[in-house]
């Protein structure tokens, strides 16, 4: 216990001692300010738009005035750069004297970018905060100004943590941990994994379940919190993510990033924007990477290989036009996580060191992925305006992999083993593709202090498993003639099974001996194998939405309503196909208060809709039909701009039920067999400050209560947190840059990361809190930024999430990141 104490007053003092140094050098900064007014043609004040000083990481947002303030700037001559959506971005030079106050004021020009609904064009502000979003309404609105909590996590943040994965970054958001090392989330107490909606850009991917996304070409991540069923059809109750990929900038910036550290990391990456044409008509983007890491667990590793060429046409000031194409091979191994000794041994999760992992030295997983969007918005006038969006995405894999049963081996009386963990061995090929169509009409109108916003739109979403998936399985015990398998051990026909020389039985592939460990290449060759070809399947949404934004006053109202058609085929275009439609009629409605120009208070009610699979309902051993699962959330909370709108604080409190939940019935006569629990409840609270406190210092740090307990179901379950779904979590990141003095262009950064005890999927098997603290410095002269990043100083042993005795997975131990980045 005290050593843990000491931990966490340790990283308290370091937290502590950078606020103080930032304080005083802030103090020695002198007067120097600037006043920046931005308006339009006509000197209307402009709020939220973006005002940056060139060079320099100082950036801040107009408020209500159109005003952006600005402490602590060098003196001499400076560019101010404004910019923001709808209006074309401006540079203006002036010069700042030593002591004394200057204003300026910066008319900005309409521009084409106004025409977007999706989007089309990059985002030029440099910070942590984001001011908008388009995939929480698909139309441009500021955050403060969505009933509903959504969180960002911009690529300056994602850059200054060096996060190369995106799950990485999980850490960073409020309410949000890690369910397993894989594709797979927690939000609000509800997983997010496997056949959940990813959305990049705010259409469905078929992505892969164990491969996760990299960062180089992510302008950022946003996690719409709760059910968004009304916007995107089959989603988790908990949240969707959205990954929203860079877009070209009209203004040139070219950078070359490389990286190395712990784990043999090496990693290089290079971004390429600007205007192809004079006239900005023509805009082009380039991001590339390749990377290569090694892991302290064994045997793992991952090389990944990107390429995302990006092209805007702007023919006119009416139509906008963006083709995007990304190209993603990942060579690795599927970390199936560290097992300990089992349940008859205590169960100890630290019996085994976090470097254990059980592949095979041949085994591997090779995944690419390739995704093609396509974007349309036309302007017919002034407040009617028309998008089309379209994204293809291919994703397939071949897989050859060395895993636990998720049980253990067994004598022949048939007791556990719990040194000699059980194992399979998985041969799989299979593709996905899926098809996105998104089309919507904006109409604009209002008079006076009314104004109003009216989406229509309709949606078909598809994805289609084809002929050729396939797969190799080699589990259970050697019969006793040696020419088969028998699936699971029965002691009472033990004549049945190829025995030992200490009467055991032998598993048809060797167990995983954790008393003596080895990692040799297997002969695959004398396996018994069970081959599976992956009947065709598909699913189809065919579904018509209409949302309306109104304004008055200080009071906004947003109301949604989409009807869907959700279509899902077994044996699809064969002679025996099946198929099952169900629909569903989803409403959102929404309220948001504008207390002060600072603060908008907000609430709103969703739900959630996700069919179960045709799979479970054409099987005649699952006891259903079942009824889809469903879902609703209440949600209350405030969103405030603070420090002139440079920091955004928000809070949340919310409540989601969950109904008809599938759960397995574990009836040994029929392992098909389901049953549907009743309800689950998730309940919270999150509080959020993004953004900076002072123009050089910059914070990331929110905090989340969340109790998610099944609430009707088996005795045994009721009031159960479920699993992988701490109660507490809390994120703390600060970072401080020097801009005057000997010691100009240095930066500190700061924080710790905390998550509280959790259930695993056995109910005798919890895994331990932990606090970890992580540190960084960088150094910027000449348009050359050096970074250097120490995560889990203190060498904290943790595990981010589990399964059961034979999978929880380990948290990094002490490493460090150095990176080199040039801009041109």
């Amino acid at each position: 216990m005290f050593p843990k104490l000491l931990k966490i007053t340790v990283s308290a003092v370091v937290i502590i001692l950078l606020l103080l140094e930032a304080a005083t050098l802030c103090a020695q900064n002198g007067n120097n300010t600037l006043l920046v007014r931005v308006t339009d043609q006509q000197t209307r004040p402009l709020t939220g738009m973006t005002v940056t000083i060139e060079g320099t990481t100082q950036s801040n947002s107009t408020n209500n005035k159109g005003e952006a303030f600005f402490t602590s700037v060098a003196p001499g001559e400076v560019a101010v750069i404004c910019s923001g959506v709808g209006y074309q971005t401006h540079r203006h030079a002036t010069r700042i004297n030593a002591g004394r106050p200057t204003t300026v004021t910066i008319p900005l020009a309409a521009a084409q970018q106004a025409l977007q609904q999706v989007e089309i064009i990059g985002r030029s502000r440099t910070s942590y905060k984001s001011d908008y979003t388009f995939g929480a309404t698909k139309t441009g609105t500021y955050l403060k100004d969505i009933p509903q909590s959504v969180s960002i996590i911009t690529k300056e943040l994602i850059a200054d943590r060096q996060i190369d994965r995106a799950w990485d970054a999980t850490k960073l958001i409020s309410g949000v941990s890690r369910y397993s090392g894989y594709n797979d989330i927690v939000i609000r107490g509800f997983r997010s994994g496997e056949n959940q909606p990813r959305l990049i850009n705010g259409l469905r991917s078929a992505f892969g379940f164990f491969d996760q996304p990299v960062t180089a070409n992510l302008e950022r991540i946003e996690i719409i919190k709760g059910p968004a069923s009304a916007l995107f059809g089959n989603t988790a109750p908990g949240g969707t993510i959205n990954f929203v990929t860079k877009k070209p900038l009209p203004t040139k910036r070219y950078g070359i990033s490389v990286t190395s550290g712990s784990f043999n990391t090496m990693r290089a990456a290079a971004d390429f924007t600007g205007p192809l044409m004079k006239d900005s008509s023509v805009l082009f983007r380039l991001n590339t990477a390749y990377s290569h890491a090694e892991s302290f667990r064994n045997l793992q590793f991952s090389d990944n290989y990107l390429i995302a060429p990006s092209i805007t046409y702007l023919p006119s000031p009416k139509t906008a036009l963006n083709v995007d194409l990304v190209y993603n091979y990942n060579k690795s191994r599927i970390d199936r996580g560290q097992p300990i000794f089992g349940a008859s041994a205590n169960g100890d999760i630290y019996s085994t060191p976090i470097s254990l992992a059980i592949n095979a030295a041949n085994d591997y997983y090779n995944v690419r992925n390739l995704q093609f969007n396509f974007n349309l918005s036309h302007a017919f006038t002034s407040n009617f305006s028309v998008n089309a969006t379209y994204m293809k995405y291919g994703w397939d894999e071949a897989l050859s992999e060395h895993r636990t049963t998720n049980a253990f081996a067994v004598d022949g009386a048939g007791k556990e083993i719990a040194s000699q963990v059980g194992m399979q061995l998985l041969e799989r090929m299979q593709k996905l593709f899926s098809d996105n169509l998104n089309l919507f009409a904006t109409f604009k109108a209002g008079k006076g202090q009314l104004k109003q916003t009216i989406l229509v739109g309709y949606d078909y979403i598809a994805q289609l498993r084809p002929v050729g998936g396939t797969q190799n399985v080699a589990r259970g015990y050697r019969n006793a003639a040696n020419n088969g398998v028998i699936n699971s051990y029965n002691p009472a026909n033990k004549a049945a099974y190829l025995l030992d020389a200490k009467g055991n039985p032998v598993p048809n592939v060797a167990h995983f001996d954790l008393q003596n460990v080895q990692y040799p290449i297997r002969n695959t060759s004398n396996y018994f194998l069970t081959a599976t070809n992956y009947a065709p399947s598909k699913y189809a949404v065919n579904a018509v939405y209409v949302q309306d934004q109104l304004t008055y006053r200080n009071l906004q109202i947003l109301f949604g309503l989409r009807q869907e058609f959700y279509t899902d085929y077994t044996d699809y275009k064969q002679s025996s196909q099946t198929s099952v439609t169900q629909r569903a009629l989803i409403p959102r409605a929404g309220l948001v208060y504008s207390l002060t120009p600072q603060v908008n208070l907000y609430g709103s009610y969703t739900q959630g809709y996700q069919p179960q699979s045709a799979s479970v309902f054409s099987n005649p051993n699952s006891g259903g039909p079942f009824d889809p699962l469903k879902s609703n959330m209440v949600e209350a909370g405030a969103k405030a701009g603070l420090f002139e709108d440079a920091l955004a604080l928000n809070l949340a409190v919310y409540q989601i039920n969950q109904r008809n939940v599938l759960v397995y019935a574990n009836d040994p006569l029929n392992p098909d067999l389901y049953r549907q629990r009743g309800r689950e409840q998730s309940r919270g609270l999150e509080v959020e400050a993004i953004g900076n406190i002072l123009p050089n210092l910059s914070v990331n740090a929110n905090y989340s209560y969340n109790e998610a307990i099944v609430k009707k179901g088996l005795p045994a379950e009721l009031g159960m947190q479920r699993a992988n779904a701490p109660k507490h979590l809390a994120n703390v990141w600060l970072k401080y840059n020097v801009i005057k003095g000997p010691l100009s262009g240095l930066g500190i950064g700061g924080g710790i990361n905390h998550a509280s005890r959790r259930n695993t999927e056995i109910t005798t098997l919890q895994l331990p809190a932990y606090t970890t603290t992580d540190a960084a410095l960088y150094y910027t002269f000449n348009k050359v930024r050096l970074a250097a990043n120490f995560n889990n100083i203190f060498n904290q042993r943790y595990w981010i999430a589990g399964y059961n005795y034979t999978r929880i997975f380990p948290g990094e131990p002490r490493n460090v990141m150095f990176n080199i980045t040039k801009l041109f």
